[in-house]
């Protein structure tokens, strides 16, 4: 991000505010409070501006979740020294500490909601004095002062509410452009989605951008085509030992089909015993069709094909399943598995599947109101799933 050279007075600061509350502030853009913020956030009046459950989610795809900052939070006081556990609120240490610190937070909020930004020299109540008080050992009360991990805590306790980050006083002073967009990419390590294949990859890149814009720069796909890389299960497998021995940093997730195949290319990467920003997840289990046409060498019949047939397409919606005649197009049964005494089935007529799927997105890039007459029930599913596995870290 540009940085001119114009003096900054002492009131010029970026400041980062929900419900009123001050949670951040400093006289220079801190990558770290842009973090959580992505270009199209800017509002007309110059201000970033994002939910505090959109703001959750993409923290928590960039793993820093609730769970993280309890971790964090009992580690940390666990390593406070002698003197810092002396002033210390001793509710705030021990079991509970955390539960304890939220609740104190969400009392300042809350104050700030109603009767303006609380001071810690007007209030009276030592927890919270502790927790606005400006401190080089804490950042609001967090022990070690981990702000990600703090702002995630915060829009756990306002979910309602609006993160804002005002730089209008950088921009007066010509700290920084008027026309400047934020760049967080120095503390902003996207999530790496690896699927099967491209046209998966391809599919669900697009699919983040149309329905999940809020999500696009916090998710990264593999690009099969620009790599010339080659698609399916031993494949990804194959890739993912190699991404692993790079060591690279990004949090790192191996999609598989929810399929014979997939399943077992599943079990196989679950046994490499992956670093901890390295997950590995199959494909939803799907609800709608446990009994889903199929074509087998005993002819057509209706099967539950979750764990043996599912792949993407299965997750492109009814409309995009559905033939010009109002039938479902059918899997069709194909090798057999021996350790797993199940047949592998894949969808009949793919191309014209995801055909009709990139028709249902390309309507709603044209006008977004559109998507409620459409059925994305299978892509939320996935997209569901995937935040649901990563906030468990």
């Amino acid at each position: 991000m540009t940085r001119n050279s114009a003096t900054l007075t002492v009131s010029s600061i970026a400041e980062l505010t929900i419900a009123n509350f001050r949670v951040h502030w400093n006289s220079y853009l801190d990558d770290l409070m842009t973090a959580p913020f992505q270009a199209a956030d800017r509002a007309s009046d110059g201000k970033y501006k994002a939910s505090a459950a959109v703001v959750a989610r993409r923290l928590d795809l960039l793993g820093h979740s609730l769970k993280a900052a309890r971790r964090a939070y009992e580690c940390a006081c666990d390593r406070l020294g002698d003197y810092s556990r002396e002033r210390w609120p001793g509710e705030l240490l021990g079991p509970g500490g955390f539960d304890r610190w939220l609740d104190a937070v969400r009392t300042c909020i809350d104050a700030a909601r109603k009767d303006g930004r609380p001071q810690a020299s007007d209030v009276a109540e030592p927890l919270l004095r502790f927790v606005l008080e400006d401190d080089d050992e804490h950042f609001l009360g967090f022990p070690g002062g981990a702000w990600l991990l703090v702002a995630r805590a915060v829009a756990h306790v306002a979910p309602d509410d609006e993160f804002v980050l005002d730089i209008e006083e950088l921009v007066d002073t010509g700290y920084l452009d008027e026309d400047e967009d934020l760049n967080s990419e120095a503390s902003r390590e996207p999530v790496i989605i690896v699927t099967e294949g491209k046209s998966d990859s391809r599919l669900l890149r697009r699919s983040v951008s149309a329905l999940f814009p809020e999500f696009a720069e916090f998710m990264s796909f593999i690009d099969f085509e620009t790599a010339n890389a080659k698609g399916g299960t031993d494949e990804l497998l194959q890739f993912g030992c190699m991404l692993i021995g790079c060591g690279i940093r990004n949090r790192m997730v191996f999609l598989f089909d929810n399929n014979t195949a997939g399943s077992a290319a599943h079990d196989r990467f679950v046994e490499l015993k992956a670093p901890h920003n390295v997950f590995v997840m199959k494909l939803p289990q799907l609800r709608l069709i446990d009994a889903y046409p199929t074509l087998g060498p005993e002819g057509e019949m209706t099967a539950d094909i979750n764990g043996r047939a599912c792949a993407l397409e299965l997750y492109l919606g009814l409309d995009a399943l559905t033939d010009e005649s109002g039938e479902l197009i059918p899997i069709r049964w194909t090798g057999f598995d021996d350790k797993r005494k199940q047949y592998q089935g894949q969808i009949t007529q793919k191309d014209a599947v995801q055909k009709r799927f990139e028709e249902k997105l390309a309507r709603v890039e044209r006008d977004p109101g559109e998507r409620g007459e459409l059925d994305f029930s299978g892509i939320e599913l996935i997209v569901s799933a995937l935040f649901d596995n990563l906030r468990q870290r």
